[in-house]
C-alpha cells in the first residue's frame, strides 16, 4: 500500500503536466482541423474555376465546328488541375487534341462508306480512328450479310412458287383423267 502511495504522490506533477498539454494539443488540434479545412475548400474552388476556365476554352475552340461532336468531358485530363500545371499548358495539350480530332474526322469521312453518320457517331462517343474502321467493316459485313440472307429468301420464295406452280399444273391433268 505504501507503495502505491509513493507512486501516486510521485507522479502527482506528471498528471498535472499531461492534463494540461492533452487541453492545449486539443486547442491546437481544433484550430488546425478548421484551417485545413478552409485550406481545401480554397483548393477545391481554384481547381472549379480552373476547370470552368479549360472548359470554356474548349467550348469556344469548337463552337460551330466539326469537332464540336466531342465534349469537354470526353477530352478532360484530371491532371490538368493539379497547381503544377499551368492553364497555357493543358490549353496547348487540348490543342492537340483538337487538332488529332479534325484528322481523324476527315479520316472518316475520307472513307466515303455510306455509313458516315453512324461511325460519327461511333467516334463521338470517344472511340478511336480504327476502332471507327473496324466498326465500318463490321457494318459492311452487316448489311452483305442482309444482302445474302434477301437474296436467299427470295430464293426460297421463288422455289416454293414454282413448286406451287407445277403442283397446280399437274393437279389439273389429275382431274381431267379422272374426268374421262
Amino acid at each position: 500500500d505504501k507503495r502505491k502511495e509513493v507512486k501516486k504522490e510521485y507522479n502527482r506533477p506528471y498528471d498535472i503536466f499531461e492534463k494540461a498539454t492533452k487541453e492545449v494539443v486539443a486547442v491546437l488540434s481544433t484550430a488546425r482541423e478548421h484551417q485545413w479545412s478552409q485550406v481545401t475548400k480554397a483548393e477545391e474552388e481554384q481547381k472549379e474555376q480552373k476547370k470552368q476556365r479549360l472548359r470554356e476554352y474548349w467550348e469556344e475552340k469548337t463552337r460551330n465546328h466539326v469537332v464540336s461532336n466531342r465534349t469537354f468531358e470526353q477530352i478532360f485530363d484530371g491532371k490538368w488541375l493539379n497547381k503544377g500545371t499551368k492553364i497555357e499548358t493543358a490549353c496547348a495539350e487540348m490543342d492537340k487534341i483538337f487538332e488529332t480530332t479534325l484528322a481523324d474526322i476527315y479520316a472518316i469521312r475520307s472513307l466515303k462508306s455510306e455509313f458516315e453518320v453512324s461511325l460519327l457517331e461511333y467516334y463521338k462517343d470517344g472511340h478511336n480512328v480504327s476502332d471507327v474502321i473496324s466498326y465500318n467493316g463490321r457494318l459492311q459485313e452487316q448489311k452483305q450479310a442482309k444482302i445474302k440472307r434477301e437474296e436467299q429468301n427470295r430464293i426460297n420464295i421463288q422455289s416454293k412458287e414454282e413448286f406451287s406452280n407445277l403442283a397446280q399444273k399437274e393437279e389439273p391433268k389429275k382431274e381431267k383423267e379422272e374426268i374421262i
